[in-house]
């Protein structure tokens, strides 16, 4: 009842719960399921039960009525989110054929490709055109004819991945295709730009004048995302400077740059506060001037989100009142999720939120702690405040997608970020006096001057001695148990009762005890693992220690192309560096030769070439696994006069027409078969294989 009470004050806040929950649940558990006839006849029934208890239930029903309506919202959440799934869900066909679409954003130009964003069909798709002379030249909004083979988004399946399919899905793509040069080209229709593709172009104008204006490397960069959120010049290094030393968050446009372009206008506009009439003439006008904002960064989810709250701020302080932060930064959230529920999934939109979550909840009573009289020494005391209450709330949310965490993010708070406002307000002076050319060239100077001691500051403190924590790798759950002992830790600060104590003391007990559960230590079952890399053929034989045997087709570059599994896999496992089966090898459960591995009672045949052509058996060899890569080119039939074969594996690498090919063998043959492109990495259980051979673990 104490948390009810609490929320009584937020009432928008206490609809967007369910909301977010309708949200999650549907997204988690009826992604595949075609549900929305369902949900319209709840959302009927309940609309017309809330409808009737308006009129009839007494106020001691009041739970009831309050219970409808949050039932209401969660089922409405689940609504919109199948809403958006039925809208990108797409069954494409397998085969290869003519599409007609339209460039949706500007190209992005990479080593081999030009990736753009095709709408087609009314799908949008993710469009990699082979990199020449004439792609090159595609711009938004153009009309293209293209051939191909689009393909609904997919993982490689490989342990602990990324789950790249359903960030794609959920920024609104249903597949990806490559096209190949001369099976494509530009229609003469005119180019229709829509309200997204006018505001990546405006964006691109103003990219555009900063290349005129003589910014080039990391200068360039770094003002491009700083004003307008364009960060395809980033190079890895400089976002790996800015993420060790704590303050990547400056590098995508959020509310902490509208919130500094806000100040300014609220600096500029003061005389509009005499009456109520230039309050509204006021807000009218920062309103327009911060959407002018949204639209010139290209209409971000995170920018979108903090106009949103300054509107709403602004639109409280007519009546000469402030609204509540929460039920601000609730409202911003409900009309967005209503909008587009798949903002609930994206990083920059949670860690923005919780940000903005935790000042609204914390900083007063940090603030509280000391009160300082020096202005000066308040305005450091105040952003000290707000740095650190920030990466509170987002620490957990940090640490798991990031696994790790900055330690000198306060220092870096402290030194750098003030540089921010003076680097986006030198930029809007440079626009504003371009036609002085004495002055422009004197703003561009000290621009130019303030953004390297920006670089030069997070790259030194990103320098410094244990910067960043890394390897912190989080399950949900612990993120949901690290916010809860944040939550407790409120919970008693604002409170400091006896009872309070208590109730801390059982929740940081019930916390620990999952954390332990969590993290209680399991033997590791022994297994081979099948991966799924491109252009790399890779099989692990893992043993219950942790050590373990890589046989793969790559000889000098193996690790190479296993750098994202050793990051994410092994290193979470916390396994050594795998012995490398790359020649004849014998050991005490391993032995090799030939590509035949042979470990714990199994054989495994890896293929790459044509050595075992022409040969000849008396004696069949049993294979468990016959792993067929890219560079064999004969058939399955052959092989079976050298071994007796269980089972077919078709690596990723093979074409099309190949992996087609042998699977029509396989049938023909009788041989059960695995595709690797299909399937994705997959795992076989040593404790399993002598009982059930044919069974395995899909990642």
């Amino acid at each position: 009842m104490q948390l009810f009470s609490a929320l009584k004050p937020y009432s928008i806040l206490r609809l967007t719960i369910p909301l977010v929950a309708g949200i999650f649940l549907s997204d988690t558990c009826l992604r595949s399921l075609n549900l929305l006839p369902v949900h319209f006849g709840v959302m009927a029934v309940l609309f017309v039960a809330l409808l009737w208890m308006l009129r009839t239930c007494a106020y001691r029903y009041r739970w009831l009525f309050g219970g409808t309506v949050s039932l209401f919202l969660l089922v409405l959440g689940s609504t919109v989110t199948q809403i958006q799934w039925d809208k990108i869900n797409c069954d494409w066909s397998s085969e290869k054929k003519v599409y007609r679409g339209v460039v949706q954003e500007t190209p992005v130009e990479k080593e081999k490709v030009m990736v753009c964003k095709v709408k087609t069909e009314d799908r949008q798709v993710l469009l990699s055109v082979y990199k020449d002379s004439l792609s090159q030249t595609l711009q938004s909004g153009d009309n293209i004819l293209f051939y191909g083979k689009i393909r609904s988004p997919h993982n490689a399946g490989n342990p602990y991945e990324f789950d790249y399919a359903s960030y794609l899905l959920r920024k609104q793509i249903s597949g990806t295709a490559y096209v190949y040069a001369g099976y494509w080209r530009v229609m003469d229709k005119p180019r229709v730009l829509g309200i997204k593709q006018q505001a990546l172009a405006c964006r691109d104008k103003i990219v555009g004048c900063y290349r005129q204006w003589g910014f080039k490397g990391e200068e360039f960069a770094v003002l491009s995302a700083l004003t307008v959120g364009y960060k395809e010049e980033l190079s890895d290094e400089l976002r790996e400077s800015y993420s060790v030393a704590g303050i990547s968050h400056v590098l995508a446009l959020s509310g902490l740059h509208v919130g500094i372009l806000w100040f300014l206008l609220g600096y500029m506009l003061r005389p509009f506060c005499r009456n109520r009439a230039m309050r509204i003439l006021k807000w009218v006008v920062v309103t327009l001037l911060l959407w002018s904002f949204a639209f010139v960064a290209g209409l971000m989810p995170s920018v979108v989100r903090a106009v949103i709250m300054c509107m709403l701020v602004e639109l409280g302080t007519l009546g000469g009142k402030r609204g509540k932060p929460l039920n601000i930064l609730a409202i911003a959230a409900f009309s967005m999720l209503l909008y587009s529920p798949f903002y609930l999934f994206d990083v920059s939109f949670q860690l923005s939120f919780m940000a903005v979550l935790a000042i609204s909840l914390c900083y007063k009573e940090f603030y509280r702690i000391r009160f300082i009289r020096n202005r000066f020494l308040r305005y450091i005391w105040g952003t000290t405040i707000v740095s650190v209450v920030a990466q509170l709330g987002t620490a957990p949310l940090v640490m798991y997608y990031f696994s790790g965490f900055s330690l000198y993010f306060l220092l870096a708070n402290l030194l750098v970020a003030p540089l921010i406002p003076v680097i986006i307000y030198l930029a809007l002076l440079a626009f504003v006096f371009t036609p002085v050319a004495e002055l422009h060239h004197c703003i561009l100077f000290m621009l130019e001057e303030v953004i390297k001691c920006l670089n030069w500051g997070t790259w030194t403190i990103s320098r410094l001695p244990s910067a960043f924590i890394d390897s912190l790798y989080l399950s949900s759950l612990e993120v949901c148990l690290l916010y809860a002992f944040l939550m407790l830790g409120l919970y008693y600060w604002s409170t400091g009762s006896r009872k309070a104590l208590i109730r801390v003391f059982a929740g940081i007990n019930m916390i620990l005890v999952l954390l332990l559960y969590i993290h209680f230590p399991r033997a590791t079952v022994p297994s081979i693992v099948f991966y799924n890399l491109h252009n790399c053929a890779a099989v692990h034989f893992i043993e219950a220690d942790n050590s373990s045997y890589l046989c793969s087709n790559r000889k000098d570059s193996t690790y190479i192309y296993m750098k994202n599994i050793a990051e994410t896999y092994w290193k979470r496992k916390k396994m050594p560096i795998p012995h490398l089966l790359l020649s004849d090898y014998e050991g005490r459960n391993v032995w090799s030769h030939k590509g035949i591995v042979h470990w714990r009672g199994m054989n495994i045949c890896m293929v790459t070439d044509g050595y075992w052509r022409n040969k000849s058996a008396t004696n069949l060899l049993d294979i468990d696994y016959m792993y067929l890569c890219k560079g064999y080119k004969g058939e399955i039939a052959p092989l079976q006069k050298l071994f007796h074969i269980k089972r077919i594996v078709l690596d990723a690498s093979l074409g099309d027409y190949k992996s087609k090919a042998y699977k029509e063998e396989c049938k023909t043959l009788g041989l059960d078969y695995i595709d690797i492109s299909e399937k994705g990495s997959f795992r076989i259980p040593v404790s399993y294989t002598h009982l059930r051979a044919h069974e395995t673990d899909q990642y």
